[in-house]
């Protein structure tokens, strides 16, 4: 089993800096990163489309158990977080800057279902040091049966865990906002689940309701980032892959 891991990470870690030094060599246009701690998030703002409306209805609560709070990943300059080493403790150096937190939300119909996916970012990912990663990011996917109802209900939702997702309990689907906790799901990773505990809100900013420069910095960050969910590559397959219909 540790062949493996130290294998499979052996090869990420490769295909990471192969990444890199291409897209150096190509001069391509990538976004400058400054420190996590400076990262300020977008404030929320007040709903105006059906979208926004149906984003900031069914917003989870999100409870850290183990590892960083969620922080900010971009800025309204398009700068974005350099994160943390996996090292120290798990919530080492990551447990706040003062300016407050984010989650990022994109929303699409996919077949005749409105789904809504909420982001975290975290500066790093590492329950134990040494293991895991620099950089976070956990997603939910909430399926709406029609936002534009005056009454719209969640009929389904999945969260995501290491490239898969598992399906939301049935209780879960009652009420408006999820409850979702963050934590140590092996000694590399952490994950979200549905909990019954309560969590806290973050300030919201839809994908729609960013700066231009803040997209791009998300789409073409692939200097800082392997997997951005939310942005224009992974949005659409993630939201796929999320349904548990």
């Amino acid at each position: 089993m540790k062949f493996w891991t130290v294998s499979i990470a052996s090869l990420f870690a490769a295909g990471f800096l192969q990444v890199h030094d291409q897209v150096r060599a190509q001069g391509k246009w990538q976004p400058t990163a400054i420190s996590h701690n400076q990262v300020q998030p977008f404030p929320e703002r007040p709903a105006t489309t059906i979208s926004e409306k149906a984003a900031l209805a069914f917003k989870p609560q999100l409870k850290v158990a183990s590892g960083c709070v969620p922080y900010p990943v971009v800025n309204d300059k398009g700068e974005v977080s350099d994160g943390l080493r996996n090292s120290g403790k798990a919530a080492g150096s990551c447990r706040g800057s003062g300016y407050g937190s984010q989650v990022y939300s994109r929303s699409t119909w996919m077949a005749d279902k409105w789904a809504i996916m909420y982001m975290w970012y975290f500066p790093k990912n590492a329950p134990e040091s040494g293991r895991g990663h620099r950089h976070g990011f956990e997603h939910v996917v909430v399926f709406v049966n029609n936002p534009g109802t005056e009454e719209p209900q969640i009929i389904g939702c999945s969260t995501s865990k290491d490239h898969r997702y598992a399906p939301c309990p049935a209780h879960a689907l009652t009420g408006k906002h999820l409850k979702v906790m963050y934590a140590k799901a092996t000694e590399s990773t952490h994950a979200v689940n549905i909990t019954s505990e309560e969590g806290v809100f973050q300030d919201m900013i839809t994908w729609e309701q960013m700066p231009d420069v803040a997209r791009r910095a998300l789409n073409e960050a692939i200097n800082f980032y392997l997997e951005v969910p939310i942005n224009d590559q992974f949005f659409m397959a993630k939201v796929s892959e999320a349904s548990p219909f």
